[in-house]
């Protein structure tokens, strides 16, 4: 199946799925001890300070006048902080970032969650949080360039065509002002272990990457991940790996909403006519959920390699 012709989501958009998204992200803010911007960047560091006038003639600021009030009128003064999340999801990240933001007293913000299409659980979006629409494989829009001080993208690889995560990288990179932060962070679900080993999990990953692999996704999309901040000249590059159960004493919580998103990739994979192994229609699906969640009551832990990469684009080309 070409990419044209995949579906654009391998996994489900039902409001379990957003609530199973929600609590995946909770975990991972935990595995990250918290952090939301990776912890390097300061939030003081970010904001721009208005730059100082020059002293101008009288002549020249007269000739100047015109144009300058032509431009005052056409845009606001922008906000001093400036925010994207790029496929956001429920919208999440952005929403637990604007309630730390306003404790720590920054209000002149802008927080934008970019996705193709938004599936926010009730109640959980926060007021200032802009839903806006775009495809990353997409050119975002001129105005856009150079914008915001840091966008964020996380968990792409049941969405993207394999060949488009080139292209979607420097389409995010373009919304970055010069010094700003792209900051993304991965899985690939070819690399899911499990100890001990399961081999239920197995079939279940197995689905899943037969999923991936028949509409043009990459498994192994991490791979080529990592080494897209340096092929984009960026500086300050930070390649980070932390593994899904490095916190024993969360292993209860991390585990759980990885299963139900790995058996979400596989029942899509029986929806659409795929098999694997014997797991066949979707009784063998239920099967394999039921396995899983009496393996993880027995302490069974289901994890994989969670890769963060961050680059600051520089501020000259």
């Amino acid at each position: 199946m070409s990419a044209a012709e995949a579906p654009v989501y391998l996994m489900e958009r039902d409001l379990a799925a957003a609530q199973r998204l929600n609590d995946q992200h909770d975990y991972i803010q935990k595995l990250l001890d918290g952090h939301f911007i990776h912890k390097d960047i300061k939030f003081d560091t970010l904001i721009q300070k208005p730059k100082k006038s020059k002293r101008r003639s009288v002549i020249r600021s007269l000739f100047s006048f015109v144009k300058r009030s032509q431009k005052e009128q056409k845009s606001k003064t922008l906000p001093a902080l400036r925010i994207a999340d790029c496929a956001s999801g429920t919208g999440i990240w952005l929403s637990q970032l604007s309630a730390e933001l306003k404790e720590k007293g920054y209000t002149d913000v802008q927080l934008d969650a970019w996705d193709i299409s938004h599936n926010p659980v009730p109640g959980t979006l926060a007021e200032n949080v802009n839903l806006r629409e775009h495809d990353l494989t997409k050119p975002f829009p001129p105005e856009w360039h150079n914008f915001y001080d840091v966008a964020h993208v996380r968990f792409m690889s049941a969405s993207m065509p394999k060949e488009s995560w080139p292209i979607a990288y420097k389409n995010v990179l373009d919304i970055v002002r010069p010094g700003g932060y792209i900051q993304w962070e991965e899985t690939s679900v070819a690399y899911c272990t499990s100890a001990p080993y399961s081999d239920t999990w197995r079939k279940a990953v197995g689905a899943f990457t037969e999923n991936m692999n028949k509409n043009g996704r990459d498994p192994y999309c991490t791979d080529t991940l990592v080494k897209l901040p340096a092929a984009n000249n960026l500086e300050d590059i930070k390649i980070e790996t932390v593994l899904f159960d490095s916190k024993p004493e969360h292993w209860d919580k991390a585990s759980e909403p990885l299963v139900r998103g790995m058996m979400e990739g596989a029942r899509m994979h029986v929806k659409t006519g795929g098999t694997f192994e014997d797991v066949q229609n979707l009784d063998d699906i239920n099967r394999c959920f039921e396995i899983l969640q009496e393996e993880l009551k027995k302490g069974y832990r289901f994890s994989y390699p969670f890769i963060v990469t961050l680059g600051r684009k520089p501020l000259r080309s």
